[in-house]
């Protein structure tokens, strides 16, 4: 069994399964903690998906690949990918928009769309697994959307919307002289109805067969190690600076480009 790559995959799935149990803990400690549960299941889906990028790397650094690890991977980002973000998404749905006016009608919406949206990430990840190769010519282009990149979208969503209420985020920060009750309001509105439609759109597009480039090799390419990770840190590090946006905006645009990039190869 390949030890450094399962490590990494484990550790994947590890701060999945502490991002449900942190959702879970925000549902029913929301009064007294404000968000910061719910903030934290966030981010740990975000460091989850850091290490699902580099796992597969660095077992073909170390040539390690196996079909163990690519099942195990598969297993881990179902959970860090689909059921964590979906138990997140409900959770926040249900606290953040209570004040618009939840009936049930939007709960079992939730229930509904939220529960296609983990199918398709196992669908997909099943799918991977069969079409794909182990070698790193296999992993330049995915056919779908790539879970983390559905799963981080709702993730950052999240951290993006509990920043505009959080005094010591950035966005507050940046935009908090800007932005005024009513235009958190009309965001709050804004993402009470688009939420169910995005989920879908999430849904259909990792199960579709448009092609996605590998975010982590399009970004740094074919670079020598000390470029390589020099490269990477600062890029991080700007975005750390300016998380609760460009996180939100990097996945917006990484989505995007699938769909785009089909445009303009038929035009």
């Amino acid at each position: 069994m390949p030890v450094v790559p399962t490590i990494f995959t484990l550790i994947n799935s590890m701060l999945g399964f502490i991002s449900i149990l942190y959702s879970v803990k925000f549902a029913i400690y929301h009064d007294v903690v404000k968000g910061l549960f719910l903030q934290k299941a966030a981010w740990l889906i975000m460091a989850a998906i850091l290490f699902d990028a580099f796992d597969g790397e660095v077992a073909r650094f170390l040539k390690q690949q196996s079909r163990f690890g690519a099942e195990l991977d598969s297993l881990s980002d179902s959970l860090s990918f689909g059921v964590a973000p979906a138990v997140l998404i409900f959770v926040w749905a249900h606290i953040s928009f209570r004040e618009i006016g939840f009936p049930g009608v939007y709960s079992r919406m939730l229930y509904i769309v939220l529960t296609l949206f983990v199918l398709a990430v196992i669908i997909r990840l099943a799918r991977f697994n069969i079409e794909t190769k182990p070698d790193k010519e296999s992993h330049r282009k995915f056919k779908g959307l790539p879970s983390p990149a559905g799963g981080g979208f709702l993730a950052a969503l999240v951290i993006l919307q509990l920043g505009l209420v959080n005094t010591s985020s950035f966005v507050y920060q940046a935009f908090g002289r800007i932005l005024t009750d009513a235009h958190i309001e009309a965001f709050n509105s804004f993402l009470y109805w688009a939420l169910p439609f995005f989920v879908i759109i999430l849904a259909f597009l990792m199960v579709s067969n448009i092609p996605y480039p590998h975010a982590l090799l399009t970004i740094l390419g074919e670079k020598p190690k000390l470029q390589y990770f020099l490269y990477i840190f600062t890029v991080f590090g700007i975005m750390w600076l300016i998380r609760e946006i460009s996180i939100f905006v990097f996945f917006i645009f990484y989505i995007l480009a699938g769909p785009v990039l089909v445009y303009f190869k038929k035009t």
